[in-house]
């Protein structure tokens, strides 16, 4: 094991820093704090057609101050860890914050919560810091070479990996000490076809939570997306129309992600710019379906012990048999509307301002299988993963462009289709499932939102869906 990388993990932060915040909180008259002292190593690679475009090892280390008065908050950085830069940014943020507070449109407090001390070291089957740089680069650029190699028809490659080790002590105002060491890896190669006119792609990944054994649970990534993107070339374009549908789990994920997750923050509800506020207890689709965000999801690219504003997260339910059931939480918007925060307040790293945020958010398993739902569909559509789409959330509008799909015909699969998007609206589309499978698949992503990106996993099982918009593309 490198013993700079562990002495570099270290944060030489003790019980007199924290009586430096205590008595600073006195002295500003803040009504909340939350102190982040944080240092993390990280690696990354990126290739292009087998070529290293980029490689770079880095430590990021520092701490933020997020004070809090009356319904306004200040924050302030450092990236150096001392009791002298403590007073200075405590100050810049306090100041903020009072200046806020003068200025805020509603006063609000932060609730108060019981103190809790806690730590927690991210388990590692094959701990990252036994690994060395080149080793990494080796690996990435042999999966880069094997998508490359796969067919003369693949005409590019673009491949990534990278990982971070991250130790985290945050303190808050109500004695709140975590101290957290996190680990997450992920590895993703994207392989580009063509044949005469025609231009594909397709992409495999895996993230996780944990250590380098993520090269042992990976498999054959770059022959993986080199074959898929092979595939596709013999597939037809869609028609555009309306069908009923089956989607697959990845697709499942990116609905319960991206339209319905996003609508279930509660920033965005207090704000209004969500489709869901004011359903609460209110049915939003048939009662075999149900939506979860879990933080323990092992191994889970989202899972988190507690988030970063000290508190535990938990599982919760988003929609319970069909009934709205709950929005996600930081310490804010939990405060504001007077109930429990959910462990959904993460920031990026410590110079970034935690908001509503998800972890892993999936569909929950049915009781069907997969060929008993396509002799259900009998004729329509087998929508498979997805490149890229957007939502609206307050008014539920969505589009996600599928990797590929499947035309069915009599219960079998009869046509590769490619160029296809599927649209709707979020309840709508919700209260058109009618077949759950009876697996979750779960799959990987880096969330994008107020300028900063967390990992987050999405997932689900098959669902049949009937009368839904597939565009061409």
């Amino acid at each position: 094991m490198s013993d700079s990388g562990l002495n570099l993990l270290e944060l030489h932060v003790d019980e007199k820093y924290f009586k430096k915040l205590f008595d600073l909180k006195k002295e500003y008259k803040l009504q909340y704090f939350n102190a982040r002292f944080n240092t993390s190593l990280s690696s990354s690679f990126r290739l292009e057609k087998s070529i290293m475009k980029s490689a770079h090892n880095f430590n990021n280390y520092g701490f933020s101050i997020q004070a809090f008065v009356d319904g306004g908050f200040g924050f302030s950085t450092c990236n150096l860890i001392s009791i002298e830069e403590l007073e200075n940014s405590f100050r810049e943020a306090a100041k903020l914050a009072h200046y806020s507070s003068r200025n805020a449109e509603k006063k609000f407090d932060i609730k108060e919560l019981d103190p809790v001390k806690a730590k927690y070291i991210q388990p590692q089957k094959k701990k990252l810091l036994n690994i060395s740089a080149d080793e990494k680069a080796k690996y990435i650029l042999e999966q880069d070479k094997q998508a490359r190699n796969y067919d003369d028809r693949i005409v590019n490659t673009i491949s990534s990996y990278s990982d971070t080790i991250k130790h985290e002590l945050i303190v808050t105002s109500d004695e709140r000490i975590i101290d957290l060491t996190s680990s997450y890896a992920r590895i993703m190669v994207h392989a580009y076809s063509k044949e005469g006119n025609v231009n594909q792609s397709s992409r495999a990944n895996i993230g996780i939570t944990g250590g380098y054994e993520i090269v042992d649970m990976g498999g054959k990534v770059g022959i993986k997306a080199a074959k898929r993107a092979i595939e596709i070339l013999n597939a037809k374009p869609v028609n555009a129309g309306r069908y009923d549908v089956i989607v697959d789990p990845y697709l499942a994920g990116t609905f319960a992600h991206e339209a319905f997750g996003h609508a279930c923050e509660a920033d965005a509800i207090l704000a209004n710019e969500s489709q869901l506020a004011g359903k609460i207890n209110q049915k939003v689709g048939p009662e075999f379906i149900s939506i979860y965000e879990d933080p323990d999801i092992e191994n889970g690219y989202g899972s988190i012990k507690y988030d970063s504003e000290g508190i535990k997260a938990k599982k919760i339910a988003l929609i319970k048999n069909g009934i709205l059931a709950g929005y996600m939480h930081s310490r804010e918007t939990a405060s504001k509307m007077d109930v429990e925060p959910t462990g959904n307040g993460r920031a990026q790293s410590f110079t970034s301002f935690p908001v509503v945020r998800m972890r892993n958010t999936y569909i929950e398993k049915g009781d069907w299988n997969l060929e008993e739902m396509l002799e259900e569909l009998k004729n329509g559509i087998l929508c498979i993963n997805w490149n890229y789409g957007y939502t609206e959330p307050n008014i539920g509008q969505f589009m996600f462009k599928m990797e590929r799909a499947w035309q069915i015909e009599n219960g079998e699969k009869k046509q590769l289709l490619r160029d296809a998007a599927l649209s709707g609206t979020m309840l709508n589309v919700l209260n058109k499932i009618r077949a759950i499978s009876d697996n979750v698949m779960m799959d990987d992503g880096t969330c994008g939102k107020s300028g900063q990106h967390v990992p987050v996993g999405s997932g689900g099982p098959y669902l049949l869906i009937n009368d839904i918009s597939i565009g061409g593309m």
